[in-house]
């Protein structure tokens, strides 16, 4: 296990460097959507329902009831539902790439991918 680099009491957990240029999905040119849309949610199965019977969205926590904000400001997006725990791309018609992080051997049986969930 690789310990953690000291703390020089300075340091903050930063995720965008630079200007934030995120866009919503909607507001892409088609290039970028189709590149967007081989890009999965992975949810937990077993956590909160995320999609009702009819396969429709069902989820009420946002991103900053998840996280809160970063450090007193609101983070971009904050106010829209966050069912993930990772995104997965697709890399083959059955295949798809994600970070190793977002799978534990105990989770594999629970976990699921949804494509299109962008609204």
């Amino acid at each position: 296990e690789i310990d953690p680099p000291a703390s020089t009491g300075n340091l903050v957990n930063k995720a965008i460097y630079g200007s934030d240029s995120r866009q919503e999905h909607s507001a892409m040119p088609p290039e970028w959507t189709s590149i967007g849309d081989a890009v999965a949610m992975i949810y937990d199965t077993q956590s909160n329902r995320v999609f009702d019977s009819q396969g429709v969205f069902q989820y009420e926590q946002s991103l900053r009831d998840k996280h809160g904000d970063c450090d007193g400001t609101p983070l971009r997006f904050s106010d829209q539902p966050t069912p993930g725990r990772c995104t997965a791309t697709l890399i083959a018609p059955n295949k798809v790439a994600t970070a190793g992080h977002c799978f534990k051997p105990h989770l594999c049986g629970r976990l699921a991918f949804a494509f299109g969930a962008t609204t």
